[in-house]
Protein backbone atom coordinates (compact mmCIF):
# COMPACT_ATOMS: atom_id res chain seq x y z
CA UNK A 1 0.00 0.00 0.00
CA UNK A 2 2.88 2.38 0.83
CA UNK A 3 4.54 1.53 -2.50
CA UNK A 4 1.37 2.43 -4.37
CA UNK A 5 1.13 5.68 -2.47
CA UNK A 6 4.85 6.46 -3.14
CA UNK A 7 4.43 5.71 -6.83
CA UNK A 8 1.36 7.92 -6.98
CA UNK A 9 3.19 10.82 -5.28
CA UNK A 10 6.15 10.40 -7.61
CA UNK A 11 3.90 11.07 -10.58
CA UNK A 12 3.53 14.46 -12.11
CA UNK A 13 0.36 16.36 -11.09
CA UNK A 14 -1.23 15.85 -14.49
CA UNK A 15 -0.50 12.14 -14.34
CA UNK A 16 -1.94 12.07 -10.81
CA UNK A 17 -5.20 13.64 -12.05
CA UNK A 18 -5.29 11.21 -14.93
CA UNK A 19 -4.70 8.31 -12.59
CA UNK A 20 -7.46 9.52 -10.25
CA UNK A 21 -9.91 9.79 -13.13
CA UNK A 22 -8.80 6.44 -14.50
CA UNK A 23 -9.61 4.74 -11.24
CA UNK A 24 -12.35 7.02 -9.84
CA UNK A 25 -14.62 7.24 -12.87
CA UNK A 26 -15.30 3.47 -13.06
CA UNK A 27 -15.88 3.42 -9.32
CA UNK A 28 -18.17 6.44 -9.54
CA UNK A 29 -19.99 4.87 -12.47
CA UNK A 30 -20.46 1.70 -10.46
CA UNK A 31 -21.70 3.65 -7.46
CA UNK A 32 -24.10 5.67 -9.64
CA UNK A 33 -25.45 2.52 -11.26
CA UNK A 34 -25.92 0.94 -7.86
CA UNK A 35 -27.65 4.08 -6.61
CA UNK A 36 -30.04 3.99 -9.58
CA UNK A 37 -30.71 0.30 -8.98
CA UNK A 38 -31.41 0.85 -5.31
CA UNK A 39 -33.56 3.90 -6.07
CA UNK A 40 -35.61 1.95 -8.61
CA UNK A 41 -36.04 -0.89 -6.16
CA UNK A 42 -37.19 1.54 -3.49
CA UNK A 43 -39.65 3.19 -5.91
CA UNK A 44 -41.09 -0.19 -6.89
CA UNK A 45 -41.36 -1.17 -3.27
CA UNK A 46 -43.05 2.13 -2.51
CA UNK A 47 -45.54 1.66 -5.35
CA UNK A 48 -46.20 -1.90 -4.24
CA UNK A 49 -46.76 -0.75 -0.68
CA UNK A 50 -49.16 1.94 -1.92
CA UNK A 51 -51.14 -0.65 -3.91
CA UNK A 52 -51.22 -2.99 -0.94
CA UNK A 53 -52.37 -0.16 1.29
CA UNK A 54 -55.14 0.75 -1.18
CA UNK A 55 -56.14 -2.90 -1.51
CA UNK A 56 -56.15 -3.19 2.27
CA UNK A 57 -58.38 -0.12 2.55
CA UNK A 58 -60.79 -1.59 -0.04
CA UNK A 59 -60.85 -4.89 1.82
CA UNK A 60 -61.48 -3.05 5.05
CA UNK A 61 -64.38 -1.17 3.48
CA UNK A 62 -65.80 -4.42 2.10
CA UNK A 63 -65.51 -6.04 5.51
CA UNK A 64 -67.31 -3.09 7.10
CA UNK A 65 -70.03 -3.28 4.45
CA UNK A 66 -70.44 -7.03 4.95
CA UNK A 67 -70.58 -6.50 8.69
CA UNK A 68 -73.31 -3.89 8.25
CA UNK A 69 -75.26 -6.29 6.01
CA UNK A 70 -74.85 -9.05 8.60
CA UNK A 71 -76.08 -6.70 11.32
CA UNK A 72 -79.07 -5.74 9.18
CA UNK A 73 -79.85 -9.40 8.51
CA UNK A 74 -79.56 -10.19 12.19
CA UNK A 75 -81.98 -7.36 12.94
CA UNK A 76 -84.35 -8.64 10.24
CA UNK A 77 -84.15 -12.18 11.62
CA UNK A 78 -84.88 -10.93 15.11
CA UNK A 79 -87.84 -8.98 13.75
CA UNK A 80 -89.10 -12.06 11.90
CA UNK A 81 -88.63 -14.24 14.94
CA UNK A 82 -90.69 -11.74 16.89
CA UNK A 83 -93.50 -12.35 14.38
CA UNK A 84 -93.62 -16.09 15.05
CA UNK A 85 -96.77 -17.14 16.91
CA UNK A 86 -94.69 -19.10 19.44
CA UNK A 87 -92.98 -15.87 20.45
CA UNK A 88 -96.32 -14.03 20.72
CA UNK A 89 -97.65 -16.75 22.98
CA UNK A 90 -94.49 -16.73 25.08
CA UNK A 91 -94.67 -12.95 25.41
CA UNK A 92 -98.35 -13.21 26.37
CA UNK A 93 -97.48 -15.86 29.00
CA UNK A 94 -94.81 -13.60 30.46
CA UNK A 95 -97.24 -10.67 30.57
CA UNK A 96 -99.85 -12.82 32.32
CA UNK A 97 -97.30 -14.06 34.85
CA UNK A 98 -96.65 -10.43 35.73
CA UNK A 99 -100.39 -9.80 36.04
CA UNK A 100 -100.69 -7.83 32.77
CA UNK A 101 -103.69 -9.58 31.22
CA UNK A 102 -104.68 -6.61 29.06
CA UNK A 103 -101.15 -6.25 27.68
CA UNK A 104 -101.08 -9.98 26.89
CA UNK A 105 -104.35 -9.73 24.93
CA UNK A 106 -103.19 -6.56 23.17
CA UNK A 107 -99.94 -8.28 22.17
CA UNK A 108 -101.78 -11.24 20.65
CA UNK A 109 -104.35 -9.06 18.90
CA UNK A 110 -101.74 -6.72 17.41
CA UNK A 111 -99.55 -9.58 16.16
CA UNK A 112 -102.51 -11.45 14.71
CA UNK A 113 -103.79 -8.37 12.86
CA UNK A 114 -100.34 -7.90 11.30
CA UNK A 115 -100.57 -11.28 9.49
CA UNK A 116 -104.33 -11.70 9.09
CA UNK A 117 -104.67 -10.38 5.54
CA UNK A 118 -101.49 -12.03 4.13
CA UNK A 119 -102.55 -15.32 5.72
CA UNK A 120 -106.01 -15.00 4.18
CA UNK A 121 -104.47 -14.35 0.75
CA UNK A 122 -102.25 -17.41 1.18
CA UNK A 123 -105.24 -19.62 2.05
CA UNK A 124 -107.21 -18.26 -0.90
CA UNK A 125 -104.33 -18.97 -3.27
CA UNK A 126 -104.02 -22.53 -1.97
CA UNK A 127 -107.78 -23.00 -2.27
CA UNK A 128 -107.66 -21.88 -5.88
CA UNK A 129 -104.83 -24.34 -6.52
CA UNK A 130 -106.82 -27.28 -5.12
CA UNK A 131 -109.93 -26.15 -6.98
CA UNK A 132 -108.00 -26.28 -10.25
CA UNK A 133 -106.77 -29.80 -9.49
CA UNK A 134 -110.26 -31.10 -8.70
CA UNK A 135 -111.22 -31.72 -12.33
CA UNK A 136 -108.31 -34.14 -12.80
CA UNK A 137 -107.71 -35.56 -9.33
CA UNK A 138 -111.13 -35.87 -7.71
CA UNK A 139 -113.38 -34.55 -4.99
CA UNK A 140 -110.70 -34.60 -2.29
CA UNK A 141 -109.31 -31.39 -3.75
CA UNK A 142 -112.77 -29.82 -3.78
CA UNK A 143 -113.04 -30.50 -0.04
CA UNK A 144 -109.59 -29.04 0.56
CA UNK A 145 -110.44 -25.99 -1.56
CA UNK A 146 -113.61 -25.43 0.49
CA UNK A 147 -111.74 -25.80 3.81
CA UNK A 148 -109.06 -23.30 2.84
CA UNK A 149 -111.58 -20.87 1.34
CA UNK A 150 -113.57 -20.95 4.58
CA UNK A 151 -110.41 -20.18 6.57
CA UNK A 152 -109.64 -17.29 4.23
CA UNK A 153 -113.22 -16.06 4.65
CA UNK A 154 -113.00 -16.22 8.44
CA UNK A 155 -109.73 -14.27 8.38
CA UNK A 156 -111.05 -11.55 6.05
CA UNK A 157 -114.87 -11.61 5.93
CA UNK A 158 -115.03 -8.43 3.86
CA UNK A 159 -112.90 -9.76 0.98
CA UNK A 160 -115.27 -9.98 -2.00
CA UNK A 161 -113.05 -12.29 -4.07
CA UNK A 162 -112.94 -14.80 -1.22
CA UNK A 163 -116.68 -14.60 -0.71
CA UNK A 164 -117.46 -15.18 -4.39
CA UNK A 165 -114.91 -17.98 -4.68
CA UNK A 166 -116.33 -19.82 -1.67
CA UNK A 167 -119.84 -19.44 -3.12
CA UNK A 168 -118.57 -20.89 -6.40
CA UNK A 169 -117.13 -23.94 -4.62
CA UNK A 170 -120.37 -24.50 -2.72
CA UNK A 171 -122.33 -24.16 -5.95
CA UNK A 172 -120.14 -26.78 -7.60
CA UNK A 173 -120.61 -29.16 -4.68
CA UNK A 174 -124.35 -28.53 -4.82
CA UNK A 175 -124.37 -29.47 -8.50
CA UNK A 176 -122.55 -32.70 -7.73
CA UNK A 177 -125.18 -33.58 -5.11
CA UNK A 178 -127.93 -32.71 -7.56
CA UNK A 179 -126.43 -35.08 -10.13
CA UNK A 180 -126.36 -37.87 -7.53
CA UNK A 181 -130.01 -37.10 -6.52
CA UNK A 182 -128.97 -35.98 -3.02
CA UNK A 183 -131.43 -33.10 -3.05
CA UNK A 184 -131.24 -32.35 0.67
CA UNK A 185 -127.49 -31.70 0.55
CA UNK A 186 -128.03 -29.87 -2.74
CA UNK A 187 -130.48 -27.42 -1.19
CA UNK A 188 -128.37 -26.95 1.94
CA UNK A 189 -125.25 -26.09 -0.06
CA UNK A 190 -127.18 -23.72 -2.32
CA UNK A 191 -128.73 -21.93 0.65
CA UNK A 192 -125.26 -21.34 2.06
CA UNK A 193 -123.95 -20.22 -1.33
CA UNK A 194 -126.86 -17.77 -1.60
CA UNK A 195 -126.01 -16.45 1.87
CA UNK A 196 -122.46 -15.69 0.73
CA UNK A 197 -123.80 -14.13 -2.46
CA UNK A 198 -126.27 -12.11 -0.36
CA UNK A 199 -129.23 -13.45 -2.33
CA UNK A 200 -132.48 -13.46 -0.35
CA UNK A 201 -134.50 -16.66 -0.48
CA UNK A 202 -137.70 -14.97 -1.67
CA UNK A 203 -140.51 -16.50 -3.79
CA UNK A 204 -139.00 -14.86 -6.88
CA UNK A 205 -135.64 -16.51 -6.16
CA UNK A 206 -135.32 -17.72 -9.76
CA UNK A 207 -135.49 -14.19 -11.13
CA UNK A 208 -133.13 -13.00 -8.39
CA UNK A 209 -130.62 -15.72 -9.23
CA UNK A 210 -130.86 -14.89 -12.92
CA UNK A 211 -130.19 -11.19 -12.24
CA UNK A 212 -127.20 -12.00 -10.06
CA UNK A 213 -125.85 -14.39 -12.69
CA UNK A 214 -126.12 -11.65 -15.31
CA UNK A 215 -124.27 -9.21 -13.04
CA UNK A 216 -121.45 -11.65 -12.33
CA UNK A 217 -121.19 -12.45 -16.04
CA UNK A 218 -120.84 -8.73 -16.84
CA UNK A 219 -118.19 -8.38 -14.10
CA UNK A 220 -116.13 -11.24 -15.55
CA UNK A 221 -116.95 -13.89 -12.93
CA UNK A 222 -117.87 -16.35 -15.67
CA UNK A 223 -117.57 -19.58 -13.69
CA UNK A 224 -119.74 -18.22 -10.88
CA UNK A 225 -122.32 -16.98 -13.41
CA UNK A 226 -122.34 -20.45 -14.94
CA UNK A 227 -123.07 -22.01 -11.52
CA UNK A 228 -125.93 -19.60 -10.95
CA UNK A 229 -127.45 -20.21 -14.38
CA UNK A 230 -127.19 -23.94 -13.68
CA UNK A 231 -129.10 -23.40 -10.41
CA UNK A 232 -131.76 -21.40 -12.28
CA UNK A 233 -132.16 -24.24 -14.78
CA UNK A 234 -132.39 -26.87 -12.04
CA UNK A 235 -135.06 -24.87 -10.22
CA UNK A 236 -137.03 -24.26 -13.42
CA UNK A 237 -137.01 -27.97 -14.20
CA UNK A 238 -138.22 -28.83 -10.70
CA UNK A 239 -140.89 -26.11 -10.42
CA UNK A 240 -142.15 -25.73 -14.00
CA UNK A 241 -141.09 -28.87 -15.86
CA UNK A 242 -139.00 -29.15 -19.05
CA UNK A 243 -141.27 -27.43 -21.59
CA UNK A 244 -142.40 -24.02 -20.30
CA UNK A 245 -140.78 -20.92 -21.76
CA UNK A 246 -138.94 -20.10 -18.51
CA UNK A 247 -137.21 -23.46 -18.56
CA UNK A 248 -136.27 -23.16 -22.23
CA UNK A 249 -134.86 -19.68 -21.61
CA UNK A 250 -132.90 -21.00 -18.61
CA UNK A 251 -131.40 -23.72 -20.81
CA UNK A 252 -130.32 -21.10 -23.36
CA UNK A 253 -128.78 -18.87 -20.70
CA UNK A 254 -126.96 -21.80 -19.17
CA UNK A 255 -125.54 -22.82 -22.56
CA UNK A 256 -124.35 -19.26 -23.17
CA UNK A 257 -122.72 -19.15 -19.75
CA UNK A 258 -120.89 -22.39 -20.52
CA UNK A 259 -119.39 -20.75 -23.60
CA UNK A 260 -118.41 -17.65 -21.60
CA UNK A 261 -116.70 -19.90 -19.04
CA UNK A 262 -114.61 -21.46 -21.81
CA UNK A 263 -116.58 -24.69 -22.39
CA UNK A 264 -117.30 -24.31 -26.10
CA UNK A 265 -118.01 -27.97 -26.84
CA UNK A 266 -120.42 -28.35 -23.91
CA UNK A 267 -122.20 -25.12 -24.89
CA UNK A 268 -122.67 -26.38 -28.47
CA UNK A 269 -124.05 -29.70 -27.20
CA UNK A 270 -126.55 -27.90 -24.96
CA UNK A 271 -127.72 -25.57 -27.74
CA UNK A 272 -128.16 -28.46 -30.19
CA UNK A 273 -130.21 -30.37 -27.59
CA UNK A 274 -132.27 -27.23 -26.98
CA UNK A 275 -133.14 -26.53 -30.61
CA UNK A 276 -135.70 -29.35 -31.22
CA UNK A 277 -137.47 -28.54 -27.94
CA UNK A 278 -137.68 -24.84 -28.82
CA UNK A 279 -139.01 -25.66 -32.30
CA UNK A 280 -141.59 -28.02 -30.80
CA UNK A 281 -142.81 -25.63 -28.09
CA UNK A 282 -142.43 -22.22 -29.77
CA UNK A 283 -142.38 -23.03 -33.48
CA UNK A 284 -139.67 -22.86 -36.11
CA UNK A 285 -140.19 -19.16 -36.87
CA UNK A 286 -140.16 -17.94 -33.28
CA UNK A 287 -137.38 -15.38 -32.48
CA UNK A 288 -136.02 -17.62 -29.71
CA UNK A 289 -135.79 -20.52 -32.17
CA UNK A 290 -133.93 -18.37 -34.66
CA UNK A 291 -131.59 -17.11 -31.94
CA UNK A 292 -130.84 -20.70 -30.94
CA UNK A 293 -129.99 -21.55 -34.56
CA UNK A 294 -127.73 -18.50 -34.80
CA UNK A 295 -126.01 -19.48 -31.56
CA UNK A 296 -125.40 -23.00 -32.87
CA UNK A 297 -123.91 -21.64 -36.09
CA UNK A 298 -121.68 -19.29 -34.09
CA UNK A 299 -120.46 -22.06 -31.77
CA UNK A 300 -119.77 -24.36 -34.70
CA UNK A 301 -117.70 -21.67 -36.42
CA UNK A 302 -115.88 -20.90 -33.18
CA UNK A 303 -114.88 -24.53 -32.82
CA UNK A 304 -113.32 -24.73 -36.31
Amino acid sequence: MQNIQSDFLALKPLDQVSAVFGVGVPIAGGLFGYWKFVTRKLRLKSEELHKLQKLSENRFQQINKLQEELDQRDDALRALEAQLPDNWLQQAVEEREEGNEERAISCLRTRFESIREPLSDCCLDLASHHFTLAADYGERHIGEAERLARIAMLLCPSNEDTRLFLAEILALEAGQNYASSNYQAYETLWEEACDFLEIDNRPDIIDTLRNHARQYDEQGYYRLAERLYCRVLQMCNRHFGPDPTKTLMARSLYANSMYAAGHNREALSLQMALLPDVERVLGKDHPDTLRTQEQIAFLQSSGD
